[in-house]
């Protein structure tokens, strides 16, 4: 015969071999995985391979930027006063590298990056470092769109005028009769395309 109070041991002791399989077990061994294993898992050569690291243009890096902490042993053994940043057209700018007690950071030269290449709030920034101080440097757009350039013209590659002045009506008729001298179409002038898709070269000025 099962006493009420066995009945209870039995449940207690249920419960709590429930909640021991539940609870992580604690001082795992961590297995090592080869350096080469980790180039393989991310489709590249450890030759190919460059270090890189990113930064949103916010506050005060539109003053000077700061190298992270972190990746500065890829570059400790390279520093020297200047550096250089290349973008996707081709172009390159050359930056002044200052040392100090809050770390390394990119001063001079830097403002007319961001002057040059239009770069203002939330735009996001991913710095390749290609060796011997030079940075491939991708521009994305705040809208997560990463900048084309146009491969002859080193223009960033623009939408018809349509889409830029805000015409489209994604596929849709319409609404009311469609006027009997409708007013002609406004162009935008190259002027107010810059200002909508800005771009420093000089067929666009």
């Amino acid at each position: 015969m099962v006493t009420k109070k066995s009945s209870e041991n039995a449940n207690r002791d249920e419960r709590a071999h429930v909640a021991s399989q539940r609870r992580p077990k604690k001082n795992l061994p961590l297995i090592p995985v080869p350096e080469n294993n980790i180039f393989q898992m991310a489709g590249v050569t450890q030759e190919d391979y460059r270090p890189m690291f990113f930064k949103i243009i916010l506050g005060s890096i539109k003053e000077r930027l700061r190298i992270p902490p972190k990746f500065l042993h890829h570059i400790l053994k390279d520093l020297t006063k200047t550096a250089t940043l290349k973008i996707s057209s081709g172009d390159i700018w050359t930056v002044e590298m200052k040392r100090s007690k809050d770390g390394v950071f990119m001063e001079d030269g830097w403002q007319q990056f961001l002057r040059d290449n239009s770069l203002t709030d939330k735009h996001f920034l991913v710095f390749n470092y290609d060796g011997n101080m030079s940075f491939s440097v991708q521009i994305f757009e705040p809208n997560c769109v990463e900048r084309v350039y146009d491969a002859a013209t080193h223009c960033t590659k623009m939408p018809p005028p349509k889409e830029a002045a805000g015409h489209l009506n994604n596929g849709k008729r319409p609404r009311g009769r469609p006027k009997k001298n409708p007013a002609p179409e406004k162009k935008l002038s190259r002027y107010n395309r810059n200002l909508a898709f800005p771009c420093k070269c000089l067929a666009c000025h």
